[in-house]
């Protein structure tokens, strides 16, 4: 999501960017920004809420044939569905989903978002996906309104020192606006 909006810091500061399951980095050094999903529990630094985003159930046309969307959960819950492997069933949308569907598995299992959406294009079954992913896939329809129970919040965590720093505090005021052009979403710029 970030890496497709470097251009609009083309001028600034050095970007790296890294993707990690790590709830804070554990070896080598310590970014001056870290982009988390839910407000840190402890540690130090400045916090910033930086934005939101939603999730909705997505899933090939066929899925939607014979049906009025959105879709109502109880239809949702008629679907074959696509889950995360089993080390990742800790995530939010795994367990609002094994409400949904109860005691039914899923059609597969993956381990990444980018095979949960090319299955659910391949229709293999519906998965819950985060609308800015979802709504970008042309092979994919949103067969659900946003599920509110899964807007997630996202933080970005600066180190004290370096919180007057104009790289640093140029990066946050960029991390925020992507945040922002996601939430207006593609009908309104975003």
């Amino acid at each position: 999501m970030l890496a497709k909006r470097l251009s609009g810091i083309a001028d600034g500061p050095r970007i790296e960017l890294a993707v990690t399951g790590e709830a804070a980095p554990t070896a080598g050094r310590t970014p001056e920004i870290l982009v988390r999903h839910g407000l840190p529990e402890a540690g130090g630094g400045l916090t910033r809420r930086v934005g939101s985003l939603g999730c909705a159930v997505y899933g090939a046309p066929g899925f939607a044939d014979g049906r009025a969307l959105p879709l109502a959960p109880a239809d949702v819950a008629t679907l074959p569905w696509l889950g995360f492997v089993e080390e990742q069933q800790h995530y939010v949308t795994m367990r609002w989903l094994r409400e949904q569907v109860r005691d039914r598995p899923p059609v597969a299992r993956l381990m990444r978002t980018d095979l949960m959406i090319a299955a659910a294009a391949g229709g293999i079954g519906v998965a819950v996906l985060p609308c800015y992913l979802g709504d970008a896939q042309p092979e994919l329809m949103r067969l659900t309104a946003p599920i509110e129970a899964l807007r997630a919040d996202y933080w970005a965590i600066a180190h004290p020192d370096l919180s007057r720093n104009p790289s640093v505090r140029a990066v946050a005021s960029w991390i925020v606006e992507a945040f922002q052009a996601l939430e207006r979403g593609p009908q309104q710029g975003g």
